[in-house]
């Protein structure tokens, strides 16, 4: 009966080898499944992310041209402004102004435009209403020079001594303020001046730029961005840059601007608040007045004559609104202000920015240029000049796909990667 009934119970039960092969077999099974799925993922992320690139690649693309667009548009409207001034008012008979847009302001502010179906930005600021540092101070080659030198001298000590004090002139300026003032003032003259001779107090030539680490040369010429600055002697983070609420050299400088003649026409309140000495809320009004559509730039004017009188340093303002220097011994004009035409007026310099953002921040395109508005004979002589001019407007610099920024932001601010 047992022989029987062994036979009869068919399989033999597993051995213990056999339980461990197929329990190897089935971690196997699922290693191959994991790493699958790792790959599927891995595959998918993939994917996802040239997919995400091709839409980020299409989007930034259109958003490039829009904000070139937007930028050749405000370019249109300051050369359709000057044609229409020459016209005193009349358009030109090419020009057909029926059911167009107001033109971009030059105020130094953020116009939304509509172009070609998307949105975009553009922005005008006025190059020429800012305390020139592209004058030329080589006597060999100016006759004017040492009297440029006495102008800029006197609107570089002016502003900075008001950017270091702060407030208005009726707060006073201790003798700190003014010293420092006059050291910076003279040691950016000595960062352009071709000569090696120190001024005092704080100038600074060859020899001391040689002993810092890493060891460094004047410029000994005019500059080719305002960034320079950071090099000369005096001139920190917290001058150039400013602060929030506050301008910083930068915002009052211009190396566009060839002749020691400030264009206040469109000018900011922040900049009028530091050239004459007078606080934010004053500033403010005085601008007010300039937009006023009743003799509202014959008001602004009127004011800004009286501000020049009362900074006492030789300082005048025309009925153009063009600021310039007046000897304190001599009624002779420190600056000439004479245009590249040889008008009363500094040549039209302009910065035009245009901006685009067709869905995401991420894919937000800018370009920029610095456009000579005035149209020259032959060759521009002037040192921001580096090809030839043309017909109409030169474009003196591109700035082409960021990042960059001339927005009032710090490098070291929080927000610097998000504003460029």
């Amino acid at each position: 009966m047992k022989r029987l009934g062994t036979r009869q119970s068919g399989r033999r039960p597993p051995n213990r080898r056999t339980r461990r092969e197929r329990g190897v077999a089935l971690l196997l099974v699922l290693w191959v499944f994991a790493l699958l799925g790792v790959l599927a993922f891995d595959f998918g992320q993939y994917m996802r992310d040239d997919a995400l690139a091709a839409v980020n690649l299409a989007e930034e693309t259109r958003g490039y041209y829009l904000a070139v667009a937007a930028m050749n548009r405000a370019i249109f409207d300051q050369v359709l402004a000057k044609e229409l001034e020459s016209h005193q008012g009349e358009p030109a008979e090419q020009i057909d102004l029926t059911d167009r847009q107001p033109l971009l302001p030059v105020d130094a502010q953020w116009h939304p435009l509509e172009l070609l179906g998307g949105k975009a930005e553009a922005r005008v600021t006025d190059l020429a209403s800012g305390i020139p540092l592209a004058v030329s101070l080589d006597p060999e080659t100016d006759d004017a020079a040492v009297s440029n030198e006495q102008a800029l001298g006197l609107l570089l000590s002016e502003t900075v001594k008001n950017l270091l004090r702060g407030g208005n002139r009726a707060t006073g300026v201790d003798k700190d303020v003014e010293t420092r003032a006059a050291a910076v003032s003279n040691a950016i003259l000595d960062w352009l001046d071709p000569d090696d001779e120190v001024r005092e107090p704080g100038g600074a030539e060859a020899k001391y730029y040689a002993s810092l680490d890493p060891p460094r040369l004047p410029k000994n010429g005019p500059l080719d961005s305002v960034e320079e600055l950071l090099l000369v002697k005096g001139v920190d983070a917290d001058l150039f840059y400013g602060a929030p609420g506050r301008p910083g050299l930068r915002d009052l400088v211009s190396v566009f601007n060839p002749n020691v003649a400030v264009n206040l026409q469109h000018a900011t309140a922040p900049f009028l608040q530091v050239l004459f000495g007078i606080d934010a809320d004053e500033a403010q009004d005085v601008i007010a007045q300039r937009s006023d559509p009743d003799n509202g730039w014959l008001l602004y004017v009127q004011r800004l004559q009286q501000l020049a009188l009362a900074v006492g340093k030789g300082f005048e303002v025309s009925d153009a609104g063009v600021l310039t220097v007046v000897s304190a011994d001599e009624e002779d004009d420190l600056g000439g202000g004479q245009a590249s035409e040889g008008t009363n007026e500094p040549a039209r310099v302009v910065l035009v920015e245009g901006r685009a953002d067709t869905s995401q921040p991420r894919n937000q395109s800018r370009v920029a240029a610095v456009v000579l508005l005035d149209s020259l004979d032959g060759e521009c002589e002037q040192s921001f000049c580096r090809s030839e001019v043309s017909e109409g407007i030169t474009i003196l610099r591109w700035f082409d796909r960021g990042p960059w920024t001339f927005d009032d932001v710090r490098p070291d601010a929080e927000e610097e990667g998000a504003s460029g």
